[in-house]
């Protein structure tokens, strides 16, 4: 199975309809919403025609966000009313609409709106870029990481990934953890009740560990390197979510996500030029 990024499946949206294998590819509802990010009228036909030919072919989508993936993952509450039956109205009336300006006459409260698609990226970003402050970072990291990542300042990068590499999978992953499960515990309290931080990561299935290893990879390197968050890199990461299992590759141009994979799951990873190439055959392509 091949999981499209943004930047893959924008650059062979032309060519979606003649997909043979249909089986062989998926995308998410993160690369849609990416798509959707930022419209405004001017941008409005580009982003439609985009989105149309997604929504026409029979390319299989994952529609949970994520935050339902991370949800799932701890096993909080009951997820009553998906993110996906508030968006699939709205991707009804990009096609039915020709500007940005009719699709806000017919907007209603049981869809969601450009502006709470803006809202989904801008509230995981604010919430990890405080978990960047020294305040959050000492209430949520382990005392061991905190004592490997002071003991690494005047280290090279190389010997960094070196010794990443060389943990277990829970040291590898337990970053990530951590900050999710404090997430959800700030996003979802009702359904936490008196729930501790530590209850809440035991209920942990597993399911995410290869995003969960590669958010602690970029964490870690992050602090110990004093490096800034770069534009999207967040969001970025989100893909990680969609890998299905351990067979899943993610096809994508983004050198962020290429360079993480390549260093810790390269099985799991095609450059898109390597996918066009690949699979560039009548085989491929009806």
């Amino acid at each position: 199975m091949y999981y499209l990024e943004t930047n893959a499946l924008v650059n062979i949206i032309d060519r979606l309809g003649e997909i043979n294998s249909v089986g062989k590819c998926y995308s998410s509802i993160l690369t849609l919403l990416e798509i959707l990010k930022n419209t405004t009228e001017t941008n409005f036909q580009q982003k439609k025609r985009v989105i149309c030919r997604i929504v026409e072919s029979p390319l299989p989508i994952d529609y949970d966000i994520p935050i339902e993936k991370i949800q799932n993952a701890f096993g909080v509450g009951n997820i009553k009313k998906r993110y996906k039956d508030r968006f699939i109205p709205l991707l009804e009336l990009i096609i039915k609409c020709d500007t940005l300006g009719e699709i806000f006459d017919y907007l209603s409260v049981n869809s969601t709106s450009f502006t709470e698609i803006n809202g989904i990226f801008s509230v995981y970003e604010n919430a990890l870029n405080s978990f960047f402050s020294e305040e959050k970072y000492e209430e949520y990291m382990p005392k061991l990481t905190k004592k490997m990542i002071n003991k690494r300042i005047a280290e090279e990068n190389i010997q960094f990934t070196r010794e990443f590499l060389e943990q277990t999978n829970w040291d590898k992953i337990l970053t990530g953890v951590f900050f999710h499960a404090g997430l959800i515990a700030e996003c979802f309290p009702e359904n936490l009740a008196s729930s501790s931080l530590p209850l809440i990561i035991s209920r942990y299935d597993w399911s995410l560990d290869r995003y969960f290893c590669a958010f602690s990879y970029y964490f870690r390197k992050r602090i110990l390197f004093r490096e800034q968050n770069k534009r999207n890199d967040l969001v970025d990461l989100q893909h990680f979510l969609y890998l299905q299992n351990e067979t899943c590759k993610i096809v994508t141009s983004d050198k962020m996500i290429l360079k993480i994979c390549k260093l810790l799951f390269p099985r799991s990873c095609l450059d898109f030029h390597e996918f066009q190439h690949k699979f560039g055959e009548q085989s491929f392509y009806s």
